[in-house]
């Protein structure tokens, strides 16, 4: 279960007392910007040398470490992905 409020995440961590981990922790291991291209496209929905902003894009990994109490470690990795939008 998760919690997004004015600007910080909370993540409960539910389960059974044997389930309780010792320590978790979050980390943000390789990461890069996607560019995002220019197109000059007759778009009849814009006004004429009106543009449309776009933005790059982002790939991230992320790995949480839970450690337990008998000192079993599991790493877990989420790769994601965050397409750019092209400025036209």
């Amino acid at each position: 279960l998760s919690v997004m409020n004015n600007g910080t995440l909370t993540i409960y961590i539910i389960g059974t007392a044997e389930d309780k981990p010792k320590n978790v922790s979050i980390s943000v291991g390789d990461y890069g910007e996607i560019p995002n291209k220019t197109i000059t496209k007759v778009d009849p929905s814009l006004k004429e040398k009106e543009v449309q902003e776009g933005h790059v894009g982002l790939k991230m990994n992320t790995y949480r470490t839970i450690t337990y109490g008998n000192w079993v470690t599991q790493t877990d990795t989420f790769e994601s992905v965050y397409d750019p939008v092209d400025t036209i």
